[in-house]
């Protein structure tokens, strides 16, 4: 997934239409939370992202190219949902990453299996009502490479965090007409681990989207989002770390294709604005996602 609504901010949205019902359907079929259709019981699908680095952002918030640094990464993710009750559904994202790093007159591409993530959402609200609103939470799983296991000089190996990382999640939705507005929003706090006998817990994560879409027609769907994440300093033997707080904003598009029957083909562009004071300690990502969902 991707910050709380204030309760004036949900009492500003008026009643829907008959059109929205088809609006925020359309929905479902967008990046954020994952989320099944009305009239969907499972849901499934792969999506493969591809990162390119075109800058940093270091730790006084001011962006740079690097020409004598280079960084590209594929992510391959299968995904699942599938509803046990009306308002309740479980997922389940397996993701298998391959990164190639170069560093001056050093090289190094890894793969292996990422960091698995299991989640559950509930609807506390019918997208299909006033407002829709679903409570998200969700466990991610180290099953990937952590960065102290990385072979290699550049870390290119490091496919995962090391770490249990709880979650916790609101998704707002609002269809106007044809249009549909979505607020997605998550605070993830990464459970401490031990590394060579010292502890290690990485900051407080968070992270929200504000997501603008419309159906332009039965088949094709499109949807334009600013995101913003932040990471609070880590610790270390319970000391904080100086200056290992980030953030980024970005901006990203996407497209919806209904192919055939249930199956939607999905393709997205992600960037964050690069500009000083927009960004800090992150590595400045471009990306682009093509993906399949298939419905039952």
């Amino acid at each position: 997934m991707r910050r709380a609504l204030s309760a004036a901010a949900l009492a500003a949205l008026s009643a829907p239409t008959a059109a929205a019902a088809s609006a925020c359907c359309a929905g479902a079929g967008t990046p954020g939370f994952e989320r099944l259709a009305m009239w969907e019981d499972l849901a499934g699908g792969v999506r493969t992202t591809f990162e390119h680095a075109v800058g940093t952002f270091d730790g006084r918030a001011r962006f740079a190219t690097d020409d004598a640094y280079a960084e590209q990464s594929l992510r391959a993710q299968a995904w699942g949902i599938a509803r046990l009750h009306r308002d309740l559904s479980v997922e389940a994202r397996v993701p298998w990453v391959t990164t190639h790093r170069e560093a001056g007159d050093l090289e190094e591409t890894a793969h292996g299996l990422g960091d698995a993530q299991l989640g559950l959402r509930w609807q506390a609200l019918p997208t299909y009502g006033r407002l829709g609103l679903a409570v998200v939470g969700a466990l991610t799983v180290p099953t990937g490479v952590t960065p102290e296991e990385a072979d290699g000089p550049l870390g290119a190996g490091a496919t995962g965090r090391g770490a249990f990382v709880p979650t916790l999640g609101l998704s707002a939705e609002r269809a106007a007409g044809r249009v549909f507005l979505r607020l997605d929003a998550a605070v993830s706090a990464p459970l401490e681990v031990e590394v060579e006998g010292h502890t290690r817990r990485d900051g407080l994560f968070g992270q929200a989207a504000f997501v603008v879409g419309r159906p332009l027609d039965a088949d094709f769907t499109v949807a334009g989002a600013a995101r913003v994440l932040w990471q609070s300093d880590a610790l270390r033997d319970g000391a904080t770390l100086p200056d290992s707080a980030s953030r980024e904003v970005g901006i990203s598009a996407s497209v919806g294709y209904r192919a055939t029957g249930p199956v939607t083909l999905q393709a997205a562009v992600e960037a964050p604005l690069p500009f000083d004071g927009l960004g800090m300690n992150r590595s400045a990502l471009v990306a682009a996602t093509l993906g399949v969902r298939a419905a039952l």
